[in-house]
C-alpha cells in the first residue's frame, strides 16, 4: 500500500489503494462482472456473477432488501459486522447504510431484491442507492467501471 493519510472508513481506503494498484501496472486486467436485471410487477432483482479472486467494494444502500448468495463462498466485510464467510446458498438482509467489501473464494453469484414500482435500472439504482463518491479517488463508476478523471495539461500558446 502506499502511504496516504487514512481517513474516510476502511472501504474507501481499500478501494482506492486497489484502483491505484490496477492504474499503476499493466498486470492487471479489467474484470466484467455480469448483471442480470429482472423486473416483475412490484419486484427488481439485480444479479451480479464474480469470479474467484476478486476484491469487490459494493454501493452503499439506501433500503432493506434482501439477498442471496445462490452459488460459491465469499468474505464479507461490513463496519458493522466486520468479517464474515459466507458459503452458498445463503440468505441475508441488507440494512440501510449498508457497504461490503468482499472478496471471492469461490466463483459467486449474488442477487439483491427490492421492492419497486419503477421500471428502469437507472430510476431504481437512483432511489435505492446512496450518491457517493470515493473522496480518495479521482474518478467516477460507470456501469459498474471506475473511469479515472482524465488529466489535463495546462499549457499557454505562443
Amino acid at each position: 500500500m502506499t502511504n496516504k493519510i487514512n481517513t474516510g472508513n476502511v472501504i474507501d481506503v481499500i478501494e482506492q489503494e486497489a484502483i491505484e494498484a490496477a492504474q499503476d501496472t499493466e498486470q492487471y486486467e479489467q474484470v466484467d462482472c455480469p448483471l442480470v436485471h429482472t423486473f416483475t410487477p412490484g419486484l427488481y432483482s439485480r444479479q451480479i456473477t464474480m469470479r474467484a479472486g476478486l476484491l469487490v467494494t459494493s454501493e452503499t444502500h439506501k433500503t432493506e432488501h434482501q439477498y442471496i448468495l445462490l452459488k460459491g463462498v465469499v468474505s464479507v466485510w461490513t463496519e458493522a459486522e466486520g468479517e464474515i464467510i459466507i458459503s452458498a446458498p445463503y440468505h441475508g438482509v441488507t440494512l440501510p447504510g449498508t457497504r461490503r467489501l468482499l472478496y471471492i473464494h469461490e466463483d459467486a453469484i449474488w442477487t439483491c431484491f427490492h421492492s419497486t414500482l419503477l421500471h428502469t435500472v437507472a430510476e431504481i439504482h437512483e432511489d435505492i442507492i446512496e450518491k457517493y463518491e470515493n473522496p480518495r479517488l479521482k474518478g467516477h463508476y460507470e456501469n459498474n467501471v471506475f473511469v479515472p478523471e482524465k488529466k489535463t495539461i495546462n499549457h499557454a500558446k505562443i
